[in-house]
């Protein structure tokens, strides 16, 4: 079977590279005519879609390869991310879908809709690609002649080991335990060097190695690193305890159904934010609730991409009112601590505008630790204009900064974070009698703050340390 065949079923719903320079444009002439919440979650974000899977890869492999060919790159994303970590190499892509291929080459890419004959690269990658495939085996024997000699083949995919997206998505054709994965990579002829999950549940990653005709002996195995189970060394999934884990799973997600179900207002029109994984685990097990959703929303078009497969209407959010709507925004359970941590947001008492310095905003800052620089930040930090009574609500993580206030008005706010507080208040409020203990921990009243940064600092230490340094 042709690889181009195989990877027809690849969902192409990929984050792109940075955005041109004329999109960037033509989007900021828009910006006023957008809300404050689609021009903070500005599409900067997929500038570092495929960061993860790329800083996953070079961990695995290691020393930087000479060559490598991502199979079924869609618009070659990952081959840019690979790009930034290993300048030198030479990278190629094998994209069957027209539109995304074409969207690759504009990027400077080389990429075909069909692997060449004889084509190698020291390193193949394969991401999200072998679940669609009608017969994996062929497929990983496919990736497996595509490397040459001496070289590896990475392959991510979902982990069905643990219940999750994996139990619904209509497109994957087969899903695949980690033990499942690495018989199949047996049975190819790829030797296991290295296993990987993700932190955050739901992928597993393989480094393999082909297995050398006359070299599959002790020696070559140990120069290697590499394994190759005997038939009786071959791990086996522990089917009933998968199973009744994923009967739990169902139960807990029909008890999530009724309390969101009850929670919601009937009076109201309830919307969904998005079209990604948490909609479609929603549609599929939180069906009385689905039934309540009367359309989705999200910040740009290119995220309302999935909408069609949900089916339900598509709302702009520059339509969405939150006195008579109710917006549903789910989040993965293994994302929620530590978004919970730094989730906080901005309610403007005075109007945020261009004159009187509007906070700038930096998205997608927050999965970075150093400054991305001036002229970044330029071009990529959208301003936060709204009327008052609009909330902002960020990752605390993202750089932001207030502008220089030229007007006459006053520009102020009420900068809260909901979780567990980095900083006191800036400014000192006076609680109302009576109020709820709940909203004054919201508020910060709670937290005074420090007539300055070194006494600030000061007061920590002397906190973590009890000492009076």
């Amino acid at each position: 079977m042709a690889i181009a065949e195989v990877c027809q079923h690849v969902d192409q719903r990929f984050g792109g590279g940075a955005p041109a320079p004329d999109r960037f444009r033509q989007w900021r002439q828009k910006r006023s005519r957008r809300p404050v919440v689609a021009r903070v979650v500005a599409s900067v974000g997929r500038f570092f879609g495929r960061n993860g899977y790329a800083q996953r890869i070079a961990a695995l492999v290691g020393a930087a390869p000479a060559s490598v060919l991502d199979v079924g790159c869609g618009n070659g994303a990952l081959l840019l991310a690979l790009g930034l970590i290993w300048p030198a190499a030479r990278r190629q892509g094998m994209e069957p879908a027209p539109a995304a291929a074409a969207a690759a080459r504009r990027a400077g890419l080389d990429v075909r809709q069909a692997l060449a004959a004889g084509q190698r690269a020291a390193l193949v990658v394969s991401v999200n690609v072998v679940e669609h495939t009608p017969d994996p085996l062929a497929f990983l024997r496919r990736l497996r002649s595509a490397c040459a000699r001496g070289g590896a083949v990475v392959v991510i995919c979902p982990d069905a080991g643990t219940p999750w997206l994996e139990m619904l998505l209509l497109d994957h054709r087969h899903c695949l335990t980690p033990a499942a994965l690495e018989v199949l990579a047996v049975r190819a002829g790829l030797a296991v060097q290295a296993r990987q999950t993700a932190p955050e549940g739901g992928f597993q990653a393989l480094l393999l190695r082909p297995v050398m005709p006359g070299r599959c002996g002790a020696a070559w195995l140990t120069r290697t690193g590499a394994a190759f189970p005997r038939r009786g060394e071959v791990p086996r999934a522990a089917t009933p305890a998968l199973s009744a884990e994923r009967r739990r799973y169902l139960a807990v997600w029909r008890a999530l159904d009724r309390t969101l179900l009850a929670q919601s207002t009937p009076a109201r029109r309830l919307l969904y934010f998005g079209t990604g994984e948490a909609a479609r685990l929603l549609r599929c097990y939180a069906p009385a609730l689905w039934v309540r959703v009367a359309a989705v929303t999200a910040v740009t078009a290119d995220d309302l991409t999935g909408a069609a497969a949900l089916g339900k209407p598509v709302l702009p959010l520059e339509e969405v009112m939150m006195a008579r709507d109710e917006l549903l925004l789910a989040v993965r359970p293994q994302a929620q601590a530590g978004l919970a941590a730094r989730l906080a947001s901005l309610a403007m008492l005075d109007d945020f505008t261009a004159e009187s310095g509007a906070t700038w905003f930096l998205p997608s800052s927050h999965l970075h630790a150093d400054f991305p620089g001036e002229t970044f930040v330029g071009c990529w930090a959208p301003q936060a204009l709204a009327p008052a009574g609009s909330v902002v609500v960020f990752d605390a993580m993202c750089f932001l900064a207030g502008g220089v206030n030229r007007g006459a008005a006053p520009r102020r706010a009420v900068n809260t974070l909901f979780g567990i507080p980095l900083l006191a208040q800036q400014v000192s409020f006076t609680p109302r009698p009576g109020m709820d203990a709940r909203l004054r921990r919201r508020l910060g009243l709670d937290y005074q703050p420090q007539p300055s940064a070194d006494a600030w600092r000061a007061a920590r230490h002397r906190r973590l340390h009890g000492d009076g340094t």
